[in-house]
């Protein structure tokens, strides 16, 4: 299943140039169709994450710097909540 990613109600917060380029290449795996899990994986050590909601998920871009967001089934979408910073 590929996957789109959502970023319309982002928040994006200011991030060093390293963290940015993390983000990127994750976007950029799951455009050409990774999993979740693979794309996380390729960027290193990402520490993927389900948070206590247990409905959003987390990677680590920096040590202190996060992503997080939400896996829409029903529309294979990836709605991304916040960018930078320690979300």
């Amino acid at each position: 299943m590929s996957w789109s990613i959502d970023t319309r109600s982002a928040k994006f917060k200011s991030m060093t140039r390293s963290a940015e380029k993390k983000w990127d290449e994750f976007v950029r795996h799951i455009e050409r169709g990774a999993t979740l899990q693979d794309a996380a994986d390729m960027l290193g050590k990402s520490c993927l994450k389900l948070l206590s909601n247990g409905v959003q998920w987390q990677i680590r871009l920096s040590q202190s710097e996060r992503a997080t967001f939400e896996l829409q089934d029903s529309t294979s979408t990836i709605k991304v909540f916040a960018v930078g910073g320690h979300t």
